[in-house]
């Protein structure tokens, strides 16, 4: 198809397309599509500038008897390491392995792997403990892209992306943050779950205060269960903004990963999220985006804003004719908070239903003279508060006998 962005309410629809089962974003649309409740619709756009996927691999140890286990493209890499070697020996015998798969071109150097794979192609790798997993991926110019993309059909919200590096994120985020979209990404690589690390992407994308990104570590890239980002908006976008946290979700048809204290500890303090089995239940922690800011929050206050703009609009467009005058700016600050009222109440529970909302309106005398020529009321405000969501809860307590 030649249009920049198609509707679909089905995966399987996109067979008809041309997608295989096999391609990654038939992947990640099957996952929005498995939870419940999932979104009525989704779009796909189309990339004129494709990237190059290109993935190192990192050998940590030679250590005699060490096992290197992976997956590439589908198929097992297994290696034990004999005596007497050193990671740069280990890591040319593992990428013969890795060589020897289809789809894949790699080198190696020192004790790491280059692969890469066909433009535009996506291939799938996976590696337990011992193999430093990087995704290295050049930006083709996403941002480019998204904004052809945004010019033909701007009707849109979430974004997904295949290609999860830490150029194409940032060059997302960067493009996300500007167009108040909401992004959801992921990344495997090593150095996110490192607390020594400073310059991965989550330590970047946090200093950069983005609130418009939502960032989750998986170990696993482009198998069909790895696609956790597509999984958690699914379920976070169908549901009714400020009616749910995204903490604590399940993901139906997503592997959780077995963190270490320390590299969970690492998340939290750079604002990425995860997938574990805590209690023997799958689900996502915590749901924050680089600034600090919840998710959940971004989405009920960008739902906030077009109510009251739409609200507002409807008053406007429902009236004859709205005065310049104390009752027509009453009316202003009556649709104000009727739009507030509807942010306390199901189906938009996100504000306090216990605080009294504040509509500030600026009389007729206190506009100018230019501004009532021109028929425009500057200088409303309003003041609520959030309901937020409970997410950890210390409990003491005293037994005596």
């Amino acid at each position: 198809w030649l249009d920049r962005v198609k509707e679909y309410t089905d995966a399987d629809d996109m067979l008809d397309d041309g997608f295989t089962t096999a391609s990654p974003l038939y992947q990640m649309a099957v996952l929005l599509k498995s939870q419940t409740p999932n979104p009525a619709t989704f779009k796909v756009g189309r990339l004129a500038l494709p990237y190059t996927q290109t993935v190192t691999l990192e050998i940590e140890s030679s250590a005699q008897g060490t096992e290197i286990v992976g997956e590439v493209n589908g198929t097992d890499i297994e290696y034990e390491v004999p005596a007497a070697q050193t990671t740069t020996q280990v890591a040319t015998a593992v990428e013969l392995l890795v060589e020897a798969v289809t789809g894949i071109t790699s080198v190696s150097s020192v004790a790491v792997i280059t692969a890469t794979s066909a433009a535009g192609a996506l291939s799938s790798f996976w590696f337990d403990r011992g193999v430093k997993i990087k995704d290295t991926t050049p930006d083709p110019g996403i941002a480019t892209d998204l904004a052809a993309i945004n010019a033909e059909d701007p009707a849109w919200y979430g974004l997904l992306i295949d290609c999860n590096s830490e150029a194409i994120i940032t060059a997302a985020s960067t493009w996300t943050e500007a167009n108040k979209k909401l992004f959801l990404t992921q990344s495997s690589d090593w150095d996110v779950v490192d607390p020594a690390a400073t310059t991965d992407i989550a330590s970047d994308l946090k200093a950069l205060g983005f609130a418009r990104t939502v960032g989750a570590y998986h170990r696993g890239i482009g198998r069909a269960n790895d696609w956790i980002a597509a999984g958690w908006m699914g379920l976070g976008l169908a549901a009714d903004p400020g009616s749910i946290t995204w903490a604590f979700k399940s993901i139906a048809g997503v592997a959780v990963d077995a963190l270490r204290a320390t590299e969970r500890t690492a998340l939290e303090t750079k604002n990425w999220s995860c997938y574990e089995s805590p209690a023997s239940l799958n689900v996502t922690f915590e749901g924050k985006t680089p600034s600090g800011r919840f998710v959940d929050t971004t989405h009920f206050v960008d739902w906030l804003e077009n109510t009251v703009q739409l609200d507002a609009f409807a008053l406007l467009a429902n009236a004859p004719r709205l005065p310049y005058t104390a009752a027509g700016l009453s009316a202003l600050e009556g649709s104000v908070r009727n739009s507030l009222a509807k942010g306390k109440k199901n189906p938009n529970p996100g504000l306090d239903p216990d605080f009294q909302s504040i509509v500030i309106v600026p009389g007729v005398a206190a506009q100018s003279t230019s501004d009532r020529a021109a028929r425009i009321v500057r200088g409303i405000e309003f003041e609520d508060r959030l309901g937020g969501a409970i997410h950890r809860a210390i409990v003491r307590g005293r037994l005596s006998v």
